[in-house]
Parts: C-alpha cells; structure tokens; sequence
C-alpha cells in the first residue's frame, strides 16, 4: 500500500500553532539534518538540544 506524501497544509492541521512555528524556525534556520516520512509519520533529525 502507497501512503501518499504528507503536505504542509496537513502538517498544520495536525499541531499546535507553537509546534508549527518551533518546526518552521528550526527548518528555515537549517537546524534540520534530515526528515523522513514513517508510515502516517513524519521523523526528523535537527542540530541542537
């Protein structure tokens, strides 16, 4: 079975505007290393602690 890819705007659906902002800050700054897609998931790896 094909999960077809997750967009954006289902990513905001799905989090609180705060996540949805922390996420965006950590991308658009490249703290994000790398992100993948686990079943229904979305997993990344992000520089810092």
């Amino acid at each position: 079975m094909t999960i077809p890819p997750i967009r954006e705007k289902i990513i905001q659906q799905n989090s609180t505007n705060a996540s949805y902002q922390r996420g965006q800050y950590y991308y658009d700054s490249g703290a994000v290393i790398s992100l993948w897609q686990r079943g229904q998931n979305l997993q990344a790896l992000v520089y810092g602690s």
